[in-house]
């Protein structure tokens, strides 16, 4: 997301590595994606940034879709989150 221009390095309210990354998915959901996507429950239809959880309540994000991880680690589906929510621009 930095390299694309969706966030800059050590965003606020963000606990970032070394390189300035946000490393808690919920607070990437909370200061960037909440304030600046539409916030989509159901597929309306191409890529987007997605957040996602498992049962444990441990988060995901990534951009892609819910089966396909095009930037990031992996997708949704590769990791068995269930809860998803796509942010679109």
């Amino acid at each position: 997301m930095i390299l694309s221009g969706v966030l800059s390095a050590n965003p606020r309210g963000c606990y970032c590595c070394s390189a300035g990354r946000p490393i808690r998915a919920k607070e990437v959901r909370d200061h960037i994606f909440k304030p600046n996507f539409t916030e989509h429950r159901t597929y309306p239809g191409s890529y987007c940034y997605i957040y996602c959880e498992n049962r444990n309540g441990l988060g995901h994000v990534y951009y892609g879709s819910k089966s396909h991880c095009e930037a990031g680690t992996k997708s949704a589906d590769a990791i068995h989150y269930d809860y998803i929510i796509r942010y679109y621009k």
